[in-house]
């Protein structure tokens, strides 16, 4: 398995939202990525509540639920490993509209709202450019 600079690495130079960006721009993100480990069956996120950050799936899988319209929890399928979620959060304030769960043991590399909001706050340029992109 790559490591998670050479992940992280690979995923701003591909990913939609980051291969855009200028090297500068990609190499001040690079260190900001936390690593967040959850055993399987583990919630992830809430429902309602804010999402604070990206999420790469470095290892495992995870399952979203939702509820149906008798009320009752219901799967709205996984994302595998090498995928991405909550990528709204990074340019605007939003709540999950769905739990998250790990499906597998699972590490997730997140990238938090609050660093790019910031490089956003500091360069419009940046700001418009991803808008654009989410």
């Amino acid at each position: 398995m790559a490591t998670k600079e050479e992940v992280v690495r690979t995923l701003l130079n591909t990913h939609f939202i980051f291969r855009q960006l200028s090297a500068e721009y990609r190499q001040g993100l690079e260190g900001a990525f936390e690593t967040e480990r959850f055993p399987a069956g583990q919630k992830v996120a809430e429902m309602h509540t804010p999402v604070t950050g990206m999420y790469y799936v470095y290892s495992g899988r995870v399952r979203f639920k939702g509820m149906n319209e008798q009320g009752k929890r219901v799967s709205l399928g996984e994302q595998p490993e090498k995928s991405t979620f909550g990528e709204l959060s990074l340019i605007t304030d939003t709540n999950w509209d769905q739990q998250v769960f790990a499906s597998t043991e699972c590490i997730l590399l997140k990238l938090p709202a609050a660093k790019i909001r910031g490089m956003m706050q500091a360069d419009k340029n940046l700001q418009q450019l991803l808008n654009k992109q989410v």
